[in-house]
């Protein structure tokens, strides 16, 4: 199967955090994927996690930027895992 992705995936370094801030809200993650372009990371469910919102976020030691959240989906009951597009 061809993969159709521009960006190359990998794993993240162990216990890497995820600090995203929604018009001041703030939360927390543990990144589960990352790309040039973007990333992943699980969350404790939240009502502002939601597709299309625009966030600043932090990923381990790199600089903030400024991002979408481009997916979600269920991580069992509790949380959820949030896909992010970095630079929008």
């Amino acid at each position: 199967m061809e993969n159709k992705r521009k960006h190359t995936r990998f794993d993240p370094d162990t216990n890497t955090i995820v600090a995203i801030d929604v018009d001041g809200f703030k939360l927390i993650g543990l990144a589960t994927q990352e790309a040039f372009k973007g990333c992943s990371a699980i969350f404790i469910n939240n009502d502002v996690l939601k597709k299309d919102t625009l966030v600043k976020i932090k990923v381990g030691q790199l600089d903030e930027v400024r991002g979408i959240i481009r997916w979600t989906a269920g991580a069992g009951e509790k949380a959820t895992e949030v896909g992010f597009e970095f630079d929008v």
